[in-house]
């Protein structure tokens, strides 16, 4: 698609690679890795060694590389969508919250701003910022903050060891960390953050003293650029497709990986917009269900992070 419609967000295709952090992890990736390869998947397996030669960084026991992976600029992609849906007649309102949704007759009639629209079909893609509008959709996923930091452009000493061949990683920590080399020459260290109680963002901190842990070479280097944003977990770890009632359709619940999938689910969305039939898409249509014990879960975030802290770095091959 970016190729397609020659979308500038600094698109690589160098691949991912996944690093284990103890060798149980290693046995339940390897384990995984042979189910999807047995699908086509084409992952492979790389030693502690490797690790540390492909990524520069310390401390892993294992990983596994996929090279079709890759990674782009959220944001570029996004301001680049952007411009291809107007170039296709597609009309884009900001800071129009809808808030109600009722159906009279065959038509949904939608509230925006104090204006009433009224629409044949509807599709809410909200994920993690999903609201009341439809019933029980909001509790059917667990909110959780994902957070990022940004290294200032840095010189070759210190940016030359990490990923040399531009891949792009995860590890198998509960905690996850994710990084990525950015072609401004900047480092990028993400993981899982939290709400504060007056509705910021909490846990960099953490990020800020977890990265020279991992990439020695990051010490002392100056952390200029901070974000986060909510993703959307569901209980089964797979995206939800559900349609609560003919003519409104949902698609949310990428589980972190909504920069690839949401993408995947809006193409399945438009083509049940466009008359597919819910039966020939590949996202089985389920009702819609709560996600249990989602409000403790959400209430206690933090605590529960220092705890799956815990148990990552007592089970870790660096510890």
């Amino acid at each position: 698609m970016v190729e397609r419609y020659q979308i500038q967000c600094e698109a690589r295709q160098k691949g991912w690679l996944r690093a284990d952090h103890c060798d149980a992890a290693r046995k339940t990736s390897q384990e995984n890795a042979k189910l999807w390869n047995a699908l086509g998947a084409e992952f492979e397996f790389v030693g502690r060694d490797e690790v540390k030669q492909m990524t520069g960084a310390h401390g892993y026991a294992s990983g596994t590389v996929n090279t079709r992976g890759g990674a782009v600029q959220p944001l570029a992609l996004t301001r680049g969508l952007d411009r291809v849906a107007r170039g296709a007649g597609a009309r884009i309102y900001s800071h129009s919250a809808v808030t109600s949704l009722t159906k009279d007759g065959e038509k949904w009639v939608l509230s925006v701003n104090g204006q009433r629209v009224t629409a044949d079909m509807v599709i809410v893609a909200t994920n993690g910022y999903t609201g009341n509008l439809v019933p029980g959709l909001k509790r059917s996923v667990l909110p959780l903050t994902s957070i990022q930091i940004a290294t200032e452009p840095l010189d070759e000493d210190r940016l030359g060891p990490l990923c040399p061949g531009g891949h792009t990683i995860s590890d198998t920590r509960r905690l996850i960390m994710y990084c990525r080399r950015e072609p401004g020459n900047q480092f990028i260290y993400g993981g899982m953050g939290y709400r504060t109680p007056t509705g910021g963002v909490g846990g960099f901190d953490w990020l800020l003293k977890d990265a020279p842990r991992i990439f020695p070479s990051l010490k002392g280097v100056r952390w200029t650029y901070r974000w986060g944003g909510t993703v959307a977990l569901t209980p089964d770890r797979v995206p939800h497709f559900h349609e609560p009632e003919p003519g409104l359709i949902t698609g949310l619940g990428y589980n972190g990986r909504g920069v690839a999938m949401s993408l995947v689910m809006g193409r399945e969305l438009a083509r049940w917009a466009l008359g597919t039939s819910l039966s020939d898409l590949p996202f089985p249509e389920a009702p819609i269900k709560p996600y249990a014990f989602r409000t403790p879960q959400v209430l206690g975030a933090g605590l529960a992070m220092s705890y799956l802290r815990y148990l990552d770095q007592k089970e870790a091959s660096y510890a």
